[in-house]
C-alpha cells in the first residue's frame, strides 16, 4: 500500500469534524498552490504564436484511483498545434531545451521548472491552515 493511500485511510479514522477540517485544509491549500503554478505558467509561457499559452489548463483530478477524499489538481497544456504536435510536448521542449536536426542544441528557458518550484512549502502551509481550522473546533469547554 502506498504511503499516500495509507495516510488517507488513517485520516478516515478521525472524528468527522476533525477529518472535515483536515480535508478542507488540504483542498484549500492544494488549489491555492495549483493556481499559483497556473498563473506563473500563464505569465511565463512563451507566446510566439499564442497557441501554447492559450492551451494551458487547470483542472481538478477526478478518477477512480483516488482513495477516500484525496485531492488533486493538474496544470497542463491541452490540444495540438497546427502540425498535430501535442502542446504539452512543445512546452516540455521549450522548458528543457532540444536538439535541431543538424545537432545544434537550443537551450531551454526553464519556465516550467520555475513554476513548479513555487510548490515548495506546501506541506507547511497545509499545517498552518489546519491549525487555524482547529482553533474553530468547539470542545464544549466552559
Amino acid at each position: 500500500m502506498a504511503d499516500d493511500e495509507l495516510g488517507w485511510k488513517q485520516l478516515e479514522k478521525l472524528p468527522e469534524q476533525l477529518r472535515a477540517f483536515a480535508h478542507r485544509a488540504v483542498k484549500d491549500v492544494t488549489f491555492e498552490f495549483a493556481e499559483k503554478v497556473f498563473l506563473n505558467l500563464a505569465e511565463n509561457t512563451p507566446k510566439k504564436t499564442g497557441g501554447l499559452a492559450a492551451s494551458l489548463r487547470l483542472e481538478e483530478v477526478n478518477d477512480e484511483k483516488r482513495v477516500g477524499q484525496q485531492v488533486g489538481y493538474k496544470v497542463y497544456y491541452k490540444d495540438y498545434d497546427e502540425k498535430q504536435r501535442p502542446y504539452q510536448e512543445i512546452a516540455n521542449s521549450l522548458n528543457r531545451g532540444w536538439y535541431l536536426p543538424h545537432g545544434t542544441y537550443v537551450p531551454g528557458t526553464y519556465f516550467m521548472d520555475r513554476a513548479v518550484a513555487s510548490l515548495r512549502g506546501m506541506d507547511k502551509k497545509i499545517d498552518e491552515v489546519f491549525e487555524k481550522y482547529l482553533e474553530k473546533i468547539d470542545l464544549g469547554e466552559k
